[in-house]
């Protein structure tokens, strides 16, 4: 089967599609986070209203900050998906068949249907819809919801706008447009508690927690007439070899208060040998850019990649190329010193 491209205007095709076959498993990436699960949650309750049988099956754990997410224990494990029937696999928020882990050489058939907003996409699904300019697939599973005219309930709009409000930064970040909002005062009219999902995402951390973002914050270093600024994963938090918390939203809000800052970076480990790097931009620096030179990739405002080497070799490496994209960009500083 050639590979076929859905449109946001088309999204009927979608629907058809989704009615070939009545047993399907859905997936997200890695490290789950907020937007990852509450499309997931959210997609199987679409399903499961057309009368298909849905298994949420996910490469690793849902964190115990998402956890209040209506349906969230319902997710299985890798080893699930030799237990299970079905006949195609969806997965949402995943920009390429590495973001699944080793979960995708367990599927049966590849991926039937990739709905996912990353520009990095490689369309790697039989089905692709792949939206860029949607803050976040949550908000393109409330585009289906509305397309095939089902109405939210409770449970759905509680996983849809929690996946919005945090791909958004709470409505802060670029990616926040006039649909977003209003998707989102659509999802709150169901009686939803906005607030309550806004303290649950952002505001349940633990002591430790707050002292691993305390100490990140400590390391904050900045370059290049400081159009770049950086941290280092805090000691503190790290179990073998790899970070525990995921304080990467919380860290990058903070730096980009550095008002002369365009593009903000956290280092942190992750296993044996390998950093993981999360780049943010105000949107002059395409950091998706950046990313792929390093086998990752995202957003043009939000990416990440995984480097081999140690922190200090990783941080150079990353800085210096940062550094040659922020002077393309801007042409004022390609004679600079780069301090």
């Amino acid at each position: 089967m050639n590979k076929v491209l859905i449109s946001s205007d088309e999204l009927y095709r979608l629907v058809d599609f989704l009615d070939r076959y009545d047993n399907y498993v859905v997936s997200c990436h890695i490290n789950p986070e907020c937007d990852a699960l509450g499309s997931q949650l959210a997609l199987a309750s679409f399903l499961r209203r057309r009368g298909k049988k849905v298994h949420m099956i996910n490469q690793d754990p849902v964190p115990k900050e998402f956890a209040f997410l209506p349906g969230s224990k319902e997710i299985l494990p890798p080893s699930a998906i030799e237990k299970v029937h079905y006949d195609a696999v969806i997965t949402v928020d995943c920009s390429g068949e590495d973001r699944l882990g080793d979960l995708f050489n367990k599927f049966k058939h590849g991926v039937y249907v990739n709905i996912d907003h990353h520009i990095s996409n490689t369309l790697f699904g039989e089905i692709n819809w792949v939206e860029p300019k949607a803050s976040s697939v949550c908000e393109m599973i409330y585009m289906l919801f509305k397309s095939a005219k089902v109405p939210f309930k409770k449970r759905e709009a509680t996983n849809i706008y929690a996946g919005i409000v945090n791909d958004t930064g709470c409505f802060r970040y670029p990616n926040t447009t006039a649909n977003t909002h209003i998707a989102a005062g659509e999802l709150l009219s169901t009686g939803i508690d906005g607030y309550k999902i806004y303290q649950s995402i952002y505001e349940h951390k633990g002591f430790h927690q707050i002292k691993v973002i305390a100490n990140t914050l400590a390391t904050i270093s900045s370059t290049l007439r400081g159009k770049i600024v950086w941290m280092v994963y805090s000691p503190l938090g790290v179990k073998g070899g790899k970070a525990v918390y995921d304080i990467s939203d919380e860290v990058l809000n903070i730096a980009r208060q550095v008002k002369s800052a365009e593009v903000f970076l956290l280092f942190k480990p992750a296993g044996e040998g390998q950093i993981r790097v999360n780049f943010r931009s105000r949107g002059k620096v395409d950091v998706n850019r950046v990313a792929q030179m390093f086998g990752g990739g995202g957003h043009s405002t939000a990416s990440g990649c995984s480097i081999e080497g140690t922190m200090e070799e990783v941080v150079k490496m990353v800085i210096d190329a940062v550094k040659q994209e922020i002077k393309y960009v801007l042409p004022t500083l390609r004679h600079d010193s780069g301090e």
